[in-house]
């Protein structure tokens, strides 16, 4: 066994690594994205890649990065916790693995091995290992998606609803209004992947993930990182992305490689202007298409499953993340460091108080827990008061909007209990004598919540019929379990164009639509306001958009991160924060 620290040392590796993985490796196992990572996403940093040889022959390996947290040194994959990739250990056999980790155990150091696979050898590995060395966690890493691509395109085709091949169908001929449409598939040279790939992230950039500063154009480490690994795969031709053509525009793009007979989907985007075309879908579709035509074996989702891609699935990867704590001063104070933080915010957010944002060095660890048991909370809630408002429903699914506000709409999910319990904490005891409107109240469970509370009036407003009937059962169902609590009122319309009821108001979004919306919602708010001058709180939940709010000059900012927004109206004439 030996530890390599340097980067060249690393890079000389490169054809025992490759002969280790094989031809059928993932990409996140391969060498070019070891060396990528450390090179753009740890440069700086020093290594701690663990190979084991077998004479001459390399039989495993470890890549490791030092990452400093919280005045704590902790070992991780490389990018992992920039990419939130799924990952792995690379070994032979299960005698060289059972090396590998009594090695990775013997460093020293806390160790995260992020989005391992929840069903493979390493869990058992380590836990053998565990006893007297380590303390031992392996929360959820959650999943990722893949679709089979063997047989036929029609055989898949017949597999899907009839509802969702008549809708696809129906949303390209609208496309097909704009323009012709197709895909094109670019396998570039080394020489132009930069460009190559810039054009493609644009159009990410277009989308909400630019407006949420998470775009790779708007991370130049990240942009670094994909145009190095794209080189590296582009030399051996297994560089693909996709465009999807409208006329002279390009409406949606997908990066991925090509490795072991699948396709790998690295990055996608799409043009905001063809939303309500759901672009990226139709362009998902033409490149399932593309897959089954070339014979491969699989089109893999990367990064967390997301509702949209379960209707195409037929395969689900179960991921969880192993956090390592030595028995020595490192490790119990990093185990003493997580554990605090998670039990101080777990009793912050049941008291109603400011939770804490986990960003730390464990953080896989520790978000991992804390998001399972909001989760488990939410459940519960549903569970106690016999309703239904956890599974999330994706915008496509959603047909009996009007194409023209869906493409300014966003997917259902519902707010945490937790969230919601934050919020009102930070308005408390102001909302006793105010009305509560929630805007975009999907399946009602924010005014199931705020019934409990003594607001004078409680009120949703949901522009999905089917939406707004689930909401209607949900709030009798729980009339019944709570007959004390406060009457809720479902009204189906534009949330956009709601107008106010008399009295006070705290009126609360969870992200429900677009800037362009939300725009809309806010002057006509407080043209509301105007005409009735009263107070007003805000809350806004994934404030994606939150420079709306705040270009109108009006709303004094009470708390603002990446999670929860809270806004007081100022009376007129007064700065805003």
């Amino acid at each position: 066994m030996s530890v390599l620290t340097g980067v060249a040392e690393l890079e000389a590796l490169g054809p025992e690594w490759a002969q280790l993985a094989g031809a059928h490796c993932e990409p996140m196992q391969s060498h070019a994205w070891q060396m990528a990572a450390v090179r753009h996403l740890h440069a700086g940093a020093r290594l701690r890649v663990i190979v084991i040889h077998a004479g001459t022959r390399l039989v495993a390996a470890a890549p490791l990065v030092e990452v400093r947290r919280r005045g704590i040194t902790w070992l991780e994959l490389p990018g992992a916790a920039t990419l939130h990739e799924p990952a792995s250990l690379l070994a032979d056999g299960p005698d060289a693995l059972t090396a590998l980790c009594r090695a990775i155990s013997a460093q020293r150091a806390p160790v995260v091995l992020q989005r391992v696979d929840a069903t493979g050898p390493a869990h058992a590995a380590l836990a053998a290992l565990k006893r007297g060395r380590f303390a031992f966690a392996s929360p959820s890493g959650g999943s990722c998606l893949r679709v089979e691509t063997r047989g036929t395109w029609q055989d898949f085709l017949r597999r899907m609803s009839g509802s969702r091949r008549n809708t696809m169908q129906r949303k390209r001929r609208l496309l097909e209004q704009h323009g012709a449409v197709s895909m094109e598939r670019l396998v570039p040279e080394p020489a132009s992947v930069s460009q190559t790939l810039r054009a493609a992230f644009e159009v990410e950039a277009r989308s909400w993930k630019g407006a949420a500063r998470s775009a790779v154009l708007q991370r130049p480490r990240s942009l670094e990182f994909f145009v190095d690994l794209g080189r590296r795969f582009a030399a051996e031709r297994r560089l693909e992305v996709r465009l999807l053509h409208v006329g002279d525009s390009v409406a949606a793009s997908q990066v991925g490689i090509l490795q072991g007979e699948r396709w790998w989907e690295l990055k996608i985007g799409y043009d905001p202007r063809f939303a309500k075309y759901s672009p990226g879908m139709l362009l998902g579709i033409e490149g399932l298409r593309d897959a089954f035509e070339r014979h491969l074996q699989a089109h893999e989702f990367l990064g967390s499953s997301a509702p949209w891609q379960r209707p195409f699935a037929t395969g689900e990867r179960a991921l969880e993340t192993l956090v390592l704590y030595p028995y020595n001063v490192a490790g119990l104070a990093a185990l003493a460091m997580d554990s605090t933080t998670f039990v101080l915010a777990r009793l912050r957010a049941l008291a109603g108080g400011v939770g804490a944002a986990f960003t730390d060095g464990a953080g896989a660890f520790m978000l991992a827990l804390r998001q399972r048991l909001a989760r488990v909370r939410d459940v519960f809630f549903d569970w106690r008061h016999g309703v239904e408002t956890t599974a999330p429903v994706a915008l496509p699914e959603l047909t009996d909007v009007d194409p023209s506000i869906a493409a300014h709409a966003v997917h259902y999910e519902a707010t945490s209990v937790a969230k919601f319990a934050r919020a009102m904490g930070i308005l408390a005891p102001r909302y006793a004598s105010r009305s509560f409107i929630d805007l975009g109240s999907g399946k009602g469970r924010v005014l199931l919540l705020a019934a409990l509370r003594p607001f004078r009036r409680v009120i949703g407003v949901e522009i999905s019929p089917a939406l707004h009937a689930q909401a209607q059962a949900n709030a009798a169902a729980f009339a019944r379990r709570n007959p004390r609590a406060r009457a809720v009122e479902c009204v189906c319309a534009d949330a956009s164009e709601y107008e106010m009821p008399e009295g006070d108001l705290v009126v609360f979004l969870y992200n429900p639509f677009d800037a362009t919306l939300l725009d809309k919602a806010c002057s006509r708010l407080l043209a509301n306001i105007a005409r009735n001058p009263r107070e007003l709180d805000l809350v806004y939940v994934n404030p994606v958009h939150f420079e709306v709010i705040e270009r109108t000059g009006r709303f004094e900012r009470l708390c603002r991160d990446v999670a929860l927004a809270v806004y007081r109206l100022r009376p007129t004439g007064r700065d805003s924060a």
